[in-house]
């Protein structure tokens, strides 16, 4: 654009300046030539079309110039989300907390009723007490992993390309947050009363107790069955076994999230 300006100058400079030549006599003055007058007009209506249209490259540069501080900007505003997006779990199950929470609520009755019950006893009860065998401690059940913790910035900058693929760190973290619902959904069940479950679902849980080994012992996982099971009878989780869905499960092994556990006809993800 600006040597095509420039040429317009040049060619507008020497129409004026041709404008301006005098002949010798007053009578033979080209400024009185009809063509000469209409080319006055033009190269005069050419000025203006060229002043407004340097004004008008000179808005665009501006835009330009504008355009390049809020990319610079906007991709600031990138690394920030995307670090918060893999330092902020996503969409994690409470399921865990409000089964650390039950556990605590039971102990604190325990103790409470024990401290009650030494104070209504007599004083045969209370040396009876003194005399016997402290009363083994209270077994807490071992709360099984259900969550996989999201895949930080560091972490995935430390992937080999070949392994991330098209994946980005946000849609990453999102995949594996549908894995820990999977997870979480099928403890859920395991959870159940063998009196509350459909027959759909006694069948996943002898499914699951017949898949035990002494590697899972201890810790929860899934089967690739688990991950194609019909979503109205076992989870609504999003999760898949596509090509991406293994590229994250690669991932998360490589990670060190998961464990893979083969045998048996059956590949059982394990969360470590």
């Amino acid at each position: 654009m600006d040597p095509l300006l420039a040429t317009l100058s040049q060619t507008l400079s020497n129409l004026h300046t041709s404008r301006h030549l005098r002949p010798t006599s007053a009578t033979d003055s080209i400024t009185n030539d009809p063509l000469y007058i209409s080319l006055t007009r033009t190269v005069d209506d050419l000025e203006r079309r060229v002043a407004k249209l340097s004004a008008a490259v000179e808005r665009e540069r501006v835009v330009i110039e504008s355009g390049r501080e809020v990319l610079g900007r906007l991709e600031g505003v990138r690394e920030c989300v995307g670090h918060m997006a893999g330092n902020v779990p996503v969409g994690v199950p409470l399921g865990r907390r409000r089964e650390e929470g039950k556990t605590r609520v039971v102990l604190a009755e325990m103790e409470n009723h024990g401290e009650e019950g030494a104070g209504r006893g007599d004083t045969k009860d209370a040396r009876a007490k003194e005399t016997a065998a402290p009363p083994p401690p209270a077994q807490v059940k071992k709360t099984v992993n259900t969550t996989i913790a999201p895949v930080t910035v560091a972490e995935f900058e430390s992937l080999p390309k070949y392994q991330v693929g098209r994946l980005t760190l946000p849609k990453l973290n999102t995949l594996i947050s549908e894995f820990t619902l999977l997870l979480h959904d099928k403890h859920t069940l395991l959870s159940l009363p063998p009196s509350k479950m459909t027959k759909p679902q006694r069948d996943i849980f002898w499914e699951h107790k017949k898949h035990h080994t002494p590697e899972t012992k201890g810790k929860m996982f899934i089967t690739e069955k688990d991950v194609a099971r019909d979503k109205e009878v076992f989870s609504k989780s999003a999760f898949r076994l596509d090509p991406m869905g293994r590229s994250v499960v690669a991932i998360m092994r490589a990670l060190g999230r998961i464990r893979e556990v083969r045998g048996g006809g059956c590949t059982r993800m394990v969360v470590l």
